[in-house]
């Protein structure tokens, strides 16, 4: 009989190190869980913002409210994301029953018309220098073509905080195109 209760002494010197192991792991693991849930609202936000109309983001009328979803294992999560000002501000949370998500989204103007102006986006084209000259300086090399783009280029920032850990911040450009 001592001996069984030696054994048993010995097992739970052991063991006892291992349950607060299990215990810090497991919450390092809930903490990912929960950064990658922003990670992925961070994500829906973005496609959503890439497919509403573009003057929803470059020039709202008004406050737009726009609605987006979360697939994840357990479900769908639905949430609205409400947009105002110009270019759009916006801001909105999403529940997933254990944590409150806060999302914040920013558009700035990166690139604005008209053609030529100092505000477009320009690209050149140039013909490669030539080989030095061995007397005076030779003239400047002319332009082969330039375009400058009239369409406006807007930045688009999300940032996805919560309680339990640093806030997630994705970003991405979107140009109107249809002109």
């Amino acid at each position: 009989m001592p001996e069984v209760l030696v054994a048993i002494a010995i097992m739970a010197i052991a063991v006892f190190p291992l349950i607060r192991a299990f215990s810090q792991s497991y919450g390092l693991a809930s903490k990912q869980a929960f950064q990658e849930q922003a990670l992925k609202i961070g994500e829906a936000v973005l496609a959503k913002l890439l497919a509403v109309r573009f003057e929803m983001l470059d020039q709202p009328s008004g406050v737009a409210v726009v609605p987006f979803e979360v697939i994840h294992p357990s479900g769908t999560l639905n949430g609205t994301l409400e947009l105002a000002g110009s270019p759009a501000l916006g801001s909105g949370s999403l529940d997933t029953g254990k944590v409150t998500y806060r999302i914040e989204t920013r558009t700035t103007r990166e690139y604005a018309g008209p053609a030529g102006g100092p505000q477009a986006l320009m690209f050149s084209y140039v013909l490669p220098m030539p080989p030095p000259p061995p007397a005076p300086p030779f003239p400047p090399v002319p332009t082969l073509a330039t375009y400058s783009c009239p369409d406006p280029f807007l930045k688009l920032e999300v940032t996805v905080s919560y309680a339990e850990g640093l806030p997630v911040k994705l970003a991405t450009f979107r140009a109107d195109l249809r002109r």
